[in-house]
């Protein structure tokens, strides 16, 4: 009977900070995936360059959205043990170093050209996709604090309140979208670049909401957050050893992606419009697997804090159960209707044909992205950050992408072999990640 109150407990605690958490997540996607539904409409080249552009915007933001993760790990830590005044300080750490990645990532906007004469898209995409790339990365300082407030939020177990903020960001950045693309609601009409802007506006939109409720009188009486403390180097010491790891492996994992993405340009302008619609579905598809991650995260940490081992451990447990309903639902989607998914954002008959393959492939893995995605958040709520990033870096870079090169272009398998390639990384990802959560080393480490 105890068991079985202590896993209803659990998995009530897991879906209340779950739920919330998948829709702020998907915030993110949604924003990129109106950008794609819009951007669509200009047509097929202007959708490509978005696709390649966006995925290199997120190798930056990446580093900075892992490092930020260990704010989580520490307020997490710090909430189980009831030192909740502790847990404000930790933010204000972390937003000292937002500020300083934000003005990293505005300074990048300027290399734009350069980045782009080294990856050598098509040529009818390149000047386009700087366009895009530019003013994108306007949003760096309110991107980066963003990311600092949520790790907060996520850390104390309230994802409530940035869940109802993105709802308003995404309202507002459809909103502007619409208008600044087509020139709609009294807006100048400016294509590809007014997409950009509508997202970073809105990006602009939710940090002062997060800045309004943080320093809010409930959050000031509990957890100190309205006296702001000096910048302390060894404090943030602290979290960039735990962050670092994390913004390395989220950064090369998408860096991966990235190359990929080159691989696939190098099959034509269709195969890499497909490929960035397959991609959005896909972001769409797991991001509620990242959000229970996430309450993995939170939930390890607090209990860990708490000096509860056995209950970080059910946490972990019942969060990849849950992860595994939802991607079986996933999996079935894409075997069904891929075709249906791939049209609503492009009729072209030839993206239709090689986006419903991506799904198709896609289907396979959706078990093996859940336990990776789950046992990933489970592993940073202990600590265990290091063997995370080296594990990925590893797979990612002498598996996933020797694999889909020599697939996709040597054997001429096309898009079909580099997603074999992705489908076997995937694969061997996810098992040694759910290894090393069940070998328990997580136990053994001070953070």
């Amino acid at each position: 009977m105890i068991n079985d109150y202590i896993k209803k407990h659990n998995f009530r605690e897991v879906i209340r900070i779950a739920a919330p958490a998948v829709i702020v997540m998907s915030s993110y996607t949604i924003m990129g995936l109106v950008d794609t539904l819009i951007v669509g409409k200009l047509g097929t080249k202007q959708l490509a360059a978005v696709g390649m552009t966006s995925i290199l915007i997120w190798c930056f933001y990446s580093l900075f959205n892992g490092i930020s993760k260990g704010i989580t790990t520490f307020v997490s830590q710090y909430h189980g043990a009831r030192s909740y005044r502790i847990c404000g300080y930790f933010a204000w750490q972390g937003l000292y170093f937002s500020l300083i990645s934000g003005i990293i990532i505005i300074s990048i906007r300027f290399i734009g050209p350069i980045l782009f004469q080294i990856i050598n898209p098509p040529e009818e995409i390149s000047i386009m996709a700087v366009t895009y790339f530019q003013t994108r990365l306007l949003e760096g300082i309110f991107i980066s604090m963003n990311f600092a407030f949520y790790a907060f939020f996520l850390g104390v177990g309230n994802t409530r309140t940035p869940m109802k903020i993105a709802i308003a960001a995404n309202i507002l950045n459809a909103f502007l979208d619409i208008g600044f693309v087509f020139g709609k609601f009294g807006l100048p009409e400016m294509g590809l670049k007014g997409a950009a802007i509508a997202t970073v506006l809105a990006s602009f939109f939710t940090m002062i909401t997060y800045i309004i409720v943080f320093s809010s009188k409930y959050y000031a009486q509990k957890f100190n957050s309205g006296k702001v403390p000096r910048f302390n180097f060894y404090q943030i010491k602290r979290i960039l050893r735990i962050g670092i790891p994390m913004g390395i492996q989220f950064f090369m994992d998408i860096f991966a992606f990235f190359v990929f993405t080159i691989i696939i340009s190098r099959l034509g302008i269709l195969q890499l419009a497909a490929n960035h619609i397959a991609l959005q579905i896909l972001s769409v598809s797991f991001m509620p697997a990242i959000g229970i991650s996430m309450a993995a995260t939170t939930l390890v940490g607090q209990y860990i804090g708490a000096g509860k081992h056995e209950l970080a451990k059910v946490s972990a447990n019942t969060s990849l159960q849950i992860s595994l309903a939802y991607a079986f639902f996933i999996a079935l989607l894409f075997i069904s209707i891929p075709s249906e998914l791939v049209s609503v954002f492009r009729r072209d008959p030839n993206i239709i044909k090689y986006g419903t393959l991506i799904l198709k492939i896609a289907a396979v893995f959706q078990i093996f992205d859940a336990i990776s995605i789950t046992s990933v958040g489970a592993l940073k709520g202990a600590g265990d950050a290091k063997w995370v990033m080296w594990a990925s870096i590893g797979y990612a870079w002498l598996l996933f992408i020797p694999l889909a090169y020599f697939l996709g272009i040597v054997m001429k398998f096309g898009i079909i072999g580099a997603w074999v390639g992705a489908t076997v990384y995937i694969i061997t990802l996810s098992v040694s990640y759910l290894t090393r959560f069940r070998m328990e080393k997580w136990k053994e480490i001070k953070i």
